[in-house]
């Protein structure tokens, strides 16, 4: 059983391979970073911190919260802005 499933999301659903979500290149936030969307996570809609670890898919390059995406991408594989598929 997944440990990141959503509370909405039945038993039935799928998980993500974790080794996948894992692949998943994060960065470090920093002042001046250029990332594919606003500066803030478009799951939690809360804005980046500097220092603060975050996650950036690589095919549409949109980044998140590390805590955010991996939650995400354990009950759906594309990304929460342009729907590309993160796998």
């Amino acid at each position: 059983m997944c440990m990141w499933r959503r509370r909405f999301h039945s038993p039935e659903t799928a998980c993500v391979d974790m080794e996948k979500v894992i692949e998943v290149p994060s960065l470090i936030y920093s002042e001046g970073m250029q990332l594919a969307a606003a500066e803030e996570c478009a799951i939690c809609l809360s804005e980046y911190a500097i220092g603060e670890r975050i996650r950036i898919l690589e095919k549409c390059r949109h980044g998140f919260h590390m805590q955010c995406i991996e939650r995400w991408l354990n009950s759906c594989s594309s990304c929460p802005i342009c729907r590309a598929n993160s796998r």
